[in-house]
This record gives C-alpha cells, sequence and structure tokens, in this order.
C-alpha cells in the first residue's frame, strides 16, 4: 500500500510520520522548495537569529504540540512583556481586553442560537456608548482570527474567547522550524519519499487507485492519498479531480479564510527602551495595541532582539494591496505614529526589513481558517474520505477553538493518518 500525501506542512508531516512509523510506503509531494507551508522561518538578509515569516506562537497549553516539543527535546518559552496601547495618539498600559469585555461575554453566553459576529453585535451592542466596545470586538476578531465580522460565526468566538488567558502564550524553542525538522528526520528515518517544488495538477481517482498529475509533467501513483493544502486552494479549486468533485468545492467554501500581512523590522537598538533615543518609550515592550494603520506590533520578549513584529490580518489585509513599497510605507508611518517621531527617524533605526505578504502566495492565498455558520456542514462533509481513498486533513478541519492553528494542523494530521490504516 503506497500512501500519497500533498502538503509538506505541519498537517503533512504529522500524518507521513505516524503512516511511515506503521512501516508504509509513503510519498509527500510539495509545490514549495522546503517543508513547513505557512511556518516559514526566516534566516536571510542579514536579520539575527530566527524570524517566524508565519506561524509564531503556541497559543495555550496544546497537547499534541506540548507532546511533539517534549518528545524533540525542544523547550517551550513563556511570551513575556507588558502591553501597550496607543489610541487617538494617547500611550497607556494595560491588559487585552476591553473594560466592557464582561458584558460582551455575559451578552454572548446567553446566545441560544448562532449568528454572525457582526449580526449579534448590531443586535446587543448599537447603542453609541458601545462604540469603543464594538471596534475593540472587530480589531481581536479581524487581528486574532484574520475573520470578517460578517462571517465569524459568534459562537466560534465564545468558545475561543472563554479560554482565552493573556498570559497563556509560548514559542517554541528557537523556531518552529526546530520542531519541522525533528519530524522530517523521523520521516526520512522511516523512508518517506519527499518530492519539493512539485505543484499537484490534476488527482485522478477511483477506488483505492490515485495518479497525480504534477505541473512539472511528472505523475506519482498510490492507494491513498492525503490532501492537507490550506482550504483556500480547494475553494479555490486550485487541483483538478478526475473524475470532478464538486461537493468537496462547496464544502470548502463553508469556512472562512483570513489573510495576513507581517512587517519584521529589526532595528540597530530597542529604542523603545532607551529613555535618550528621541521616541515615545514604552518599557519592557511584549505587544502594541493601537488605532495605526499597521494596528499590532509586538517584540521578542524575553529574547532582546531589536525586532519588532507587524501584523495586519482579515480583511484589512486583504485591502492593503500586495505593493511591497506601499505596505512598506504604510508600516513606517504606523510605526512613526506609535513612537510619536517621524518617519524619517524611524527609518534611520532600521537595519534590516522584510515584509510576509501571505494573501499573495499562490499556495496559501492567505493565512488561516476561521469558523462560519456554515463550517460545522462543511467539516462533516470533508471529514469523511471519498471511497475510503481520498482523506482531508489541515488546520480548518480541526474541530475545536484551536481551529487556524500549528496544534490543529498537526492533531488533524495525526488523526487523518490513523484513520486511513484503520480503513484498510
Amino acid at each position: 500500500m503506497t500512501y500519497l500525501i500533498i502538503g509538506a506542512g505541519a498537517a503533512g508531516l504529522m500524518a507521513a510520520r505516524t503512516l511511515s512509523a506503521q512501516g508504509n510506503k509513503v510519498i509527500v509531494i510539495e509545490a514549495r522548495d522546503r517543508i513547513g507551508g505557512r511556518i516559514d522561518t526566516l534566516t536571510q538578509n542579514g536579520s539575527p537569529g530566527y524570524i517566524e515569516g508565519g506561524a509564531e506562537f503556541i497559543h495555550g497549553d496544546l497537547p499534541v504540540t506540548q507532546a511533539l516539543l517534549k518528545e524533540a527535546g525542544i523547550p517551550i518559552t513563556a511570551v513575556q512583556g507588558k502591553s501597550w496601547h496607543v489610541e487617538n495618539g494617547e500611550l497607556h498600559s494595560g491588559g487585552l481586553f476591553h473594560d466592557d469585555w464582561d458584558q460582551l461575554m455575559e451578552a454572548l453566553n446567553d446566545l441560544t442560537e448562532d449568528t454572525t459576529m457582526a449580526a449579534f453585535l448590531k443586535q446587543h451592542f448599537s447603542d453609541t456608548r458601545y462604540a469603543s466596545l464594538v471596534d475593540t470586538v472587530k480589531r481581536f476578531a479581524e487581528g486574532y482570527d484574520a475573520a470578517d465580522l460578517d462571517r465569524v460565526s459568534a459562537f466560534a468566538l465564545r468558545e475561543e474567547w472563554q479560554g482565552t488567558e493573556e498570559d497563556d502564550q509560548y514559542r517554541p524553542g528557537k523556531s518552529y522550524v526546530e520542531m519541522l525538522g525533528f519530524l522530517r528526520k523521523q520521516c526520512d528515518a522511516h523512508g518517506v519519499e519527499f518530492q519539493f517544488s512539485n505543484p499537484v495538477k490534476t488527482i485522478t481517482w477511483s477506488y483505492n487507485s490515485v495518479t497525480l498529475q504534477t505541473e512539472n509533467g511528472a505523475t506519482v501513483q498510490g492507494q491513498k492519498l492525503l490532501i492537507t493544502i490550506p482550504i483556500s486552494l480547494l475553494q479555490a479549486e486550485a487541483i483538478e479531480f478526475i473524475p470532478p468533485t464538486p461537493e468537496i468545492t462547496i464544502a470548502a467554501r463553508g469556512f472562512g479564510f483570513g489573510g495576513v500581512i507581517k512587517f519584521l523590522f529589526t532595528f540597530k537598538r530597542r529604542f523603545w527602551e532607551d529613555k535618550h533615543s528621541g521616541f515615545r518609550q514604552m518599557p519592557g515592550l511584549g505587544f502594541l495595541l493601537s488605532d495605526a494603520a499597521v494596528p499590532t506590533w509586538w517584540t521578542q520578549q524575553p529574547d532582546e532582539t531589536p525586532l519588532l513584529t507587524g501584523w495586519l490580518a482579515g480583511p484589512r489585509a486583504e485591502h492593503a494591496g500586495h505593493n511591497t513599497d506601499a505596505l512598506f510605507n504604510k508600516a513606517l508611518h504606523s510605526l512613526a505614529y506609535l513612537f510619536d517621531s517621524t518617519e524619517e527617524a524611524v527609518r534611520k533605526e532600521i537595519d534590516t526589513w522584510q515584509i510576509i505578504n501571505w494573501f499573495a502566495d499562490p499556495y496559501a492565498r492567505g493565512a488561516y481558517a476561521y469558523t462560519t455558520l456554515g463550517t460545522a456542514a462543511s467539516r462533516q462533509i470533508l471529514g469523511k474520505p471519498l471511497q475510503n481513498t481520498i482523506y482531508f486533513a489541515g488546520e480548518a478541519l480541526y474541530d475545536g477553538p484551536a481551529m487556524g492553528t500549528v496544534e490543529a494542523a498537526l492533531a488533524s494530521g495525526q488523526d487523518v493518518a490513523r484513520q486511513m490504516t484503520a480503513t484498510v
């Protein structure tokens, strides 16, 4: 039995390890020239150490991720630092949540029928006195979940926010690349074959028979197939199924899928900690939330690398365009505003910079999935294999508040791989 896996991201690697550990022949076909997918650890352009261009955090005590890190002997580091806020040009410190957040959660807990978050806010918090709260909810949903308020499920956000703790955030060792490298080594030891830079064009299939045709003209054959590409590519019908599977495309479109642009600015010094720098000071800066065009920034605390990571997500990222110079200027303008300085002064402090636009990535077309009112039904459809031959896994297909995370991808890949061998 030969198992084919499309995608060498977290889900694909975890599935490959699980299947190959049982002695199965496994072939992984990957469009990129590397493992990781939407995990993209960068070291180029003279940047010091590792910089995460994609997934970066471990959001809470997540069992699969933490078990894998423990197995690999990779430590986790608690995210540290103080939260600062800039609103209307004024700086203040404080937590992530609005003063009326408890009232919001109380109303959400009383909700008995799911609706979009936009409809929920309109029904319960339309009064002008709640304008600040509504704005905070919008920023939180768009910024954290990359979600559109007109599509995202209120029930899903309620479940997620009930388990959210400000201090419950970690980073994996030096970077996520260590964990993926551990999986890759185990796959290599088990004889997994990897084919990189080989985008799949068509899938010709019948019961226990799959033939993949790639854009490079290669043909790969097996008996069972696991597809771990982002749900956005299924939505866009980026791969042709022969015979067609319209039900898969329809189901995929029941998921929300948001985008992210990351701004990675390494500076000559941590000027926000230097009271003689001429910039607005934010001692102990961990996270910076604001009303700027690029609203969210963070440091590498407790690491003292002079790196600020900017984050623009959701509809605002989608509408920001793909022009790198324009995006750089948007970030520069935001930093000058946040640190009460000039763009020229900020520019002089920059050592290196990179902008990672996941909307513009042809093999991602966005960052990660979120739950809409149709997601539960769609997940059930994609959770059932096509004639016990074609299976689907990935962060979008994980059923729980960790959807959209590396944890979700790892857990989904592992669970579906076990399902595949159980149906042989």
